[in-house]
């Protein structure tokens, strides 16, 4: 009877709070709308693998051309050739092109038919690759199912549905005017979007980690004597940010390391495998295809994304706690801050990051995003945007000190704003 009546209390004391509501309200406002976001990512998607297929004939023979009017009838014609995979590109986003040596390898049986694609992608999403990966691989195998079909009308062999021709495509991409592989791209894309999701953990955390700070002098009634020294209030949010920002990193630290040690550990010993290799010698590879120093662009983006995540957070958390009469409220009222960065996080992995106006203001607000628009606008060559959203990251964390400062100026660092409910 005790507990229930102490569980009942402690409810009680978050329900009735006005801020504690006010959360709620804006968390399920906020992801209400990245699901309308990602509704949006989802149908481009499914717009982009359920258009028109081109093929580009390198060979023309009846086996090709049959095999062609075959996959018309079975796509309901959205197979459609075309001269050349330049001309196909400027109409589909995929183009399967069957080259010489085709008709040669199908009528003997042996070894494997290898085609080649080559896919258009001008938003690097990752459901966006997956999907184009999956159609790729559903052409394939819907060529190795005609063609025992395509040759029974040329050559008049009988079927023979037991024998299942093994069609295999080579996949590159033809992304932003450059060529390189899809598994390549996918991988890079893979890196760059999930790096909001790493940016957003730390850099949310840290919001939390100064509203308390701020919040417990507070209750302890420190800022009665902070206050009454001989410093510059900008000086003691200056020093609230940098130790929260500490306290973040090593989190942070601590993170990486614990998850690299989780990896490393899941990798057999005889494998001979280094992770952090691999990533390099991926990135130096990509580096190499895309004209982008990627090996020093990421670590750079992600260091001055931190900076300023941190900075910009911890001024959030400060005011946060300055405008908190306890710990408590402080809490409630940053705590949908993490989950909206890592909300957002999720989000551009499915509607992909453009190198965009809109886009790089957005980045320069939500300061995890640094990174990913960062090497997009890299490898369009449309490097205004990297000003851009750095200007506005600038700008935002120099307000939010400010806002902070002035609320060291003022009474409400004392005590609080306190929202009380009239009783009828």
């Amino acid at each position: 009877m005790a507990l229930g009546q102490l569980i009942k209390r402690e409810l009680f004391a978050f329900l009735k709070n006005p801020v504690f509501i006010a959360s709620l309200a804006i968390l399920l406002v906020f992801y209400t709308a990245l699901g309308s976001l990602m509704r949006i990512g989802r149908e481009g998607t499914e717009q982009i693998i359920t258009g028109k297929i081109g093929i580009v004939l390198e060979e023309n023979t009846n086996l090709t051309r049959t095999l062609v009017e075959l996959l018309k009838h079975v796509t309901n014609n959205q197979t459609i050739v075309y001269g050349s995979s330049e001309e196909a590109l400027r109409d589909v986003n995929l183009v399967i092109i069957i080259p010489h040596g085709f008709t040669h390898s199908a009528i003997s049986g042996n070894g494997t038919i290898v085609l080649n694609s080559i896919v258009k992608v001008e938003n690097p999403s990752i459901d966006i690759l997956s999907g184009l990966q999956s159609l790729i691989f559903q052409v394939s195998d819907l060529i190795s199912k005609l063609l025992p079909i395509a040759i029974n009308q040329v050559y008049g062999v009988p079927i023979n549905y037991q024998i299942m021709f093994n069609v295999r495509t080579e996949s590159n991409v033809w992304f932003y005017g450059r060529e390189l592989g899809l598994d390549a791209l996918l991988a890079l894309s893979s890196l760059i979007l999930m790096l909001p999701l790493f940016m957003g953990i730390v850099i949310g955390l840290n919001a939390s980690s100064a509203a308390q700070l701020t919040a417990f002098d507070k209750v302890e009634k420190a800022f009665e004597m902070l206050l009454a020294q001989p410093v510059k209030r900008s000086y003691i949010v200056l020093a609230k940010i940098i130790a929260a920002s500490i306290t973040s990193l090593l989190f942070a630290v601590i993170y990486l390391v614990g998850i690299f040690g989780m990896s490393m550990g899941s990798i057999p010993s005889e494998g001979g495998i280094d992770l952090t290799d691999s990533i390099i010698e991926l990135l130096d590879v990509l580096s190499n295809q895309l004209g982008v120093d990627l090996i020093s662009l990421i670590p750079i983006s992600m260091v001055l994304s931190i900076t300023l995540g941190l900075i910009s957070t911890g001024a959030l958390g400060i005011i946060a706690g300055s405008i908190s009469p306890d710990e408590r409220v402080a809490g409630v009222i940053i705590a949908p801050l993490p989950l909206i960065y890592i909300g957002m996080a999720f989000a551009f992995t499915f509607t992909g990051i453009r190198a965009d106006i809109i886009t790089s203001i957005a980045s320069g607000l939500i300061v995890s995003l640094l990174p990913s628009v960062y090497v997009i606008s890299a490898i369009t060559g449309n490097t205004i945007y990297i000003v851009v959203s750095t200007v506005v990251a600038v700008s935002t964390c120099i307000l939010l000190i400010g806002i902070a400062a002035m609320l060291f100026n003022r009474d409400v660092i004392i005590l609080g704003v306190r929202i009380r409910i009239k009783r009828e």
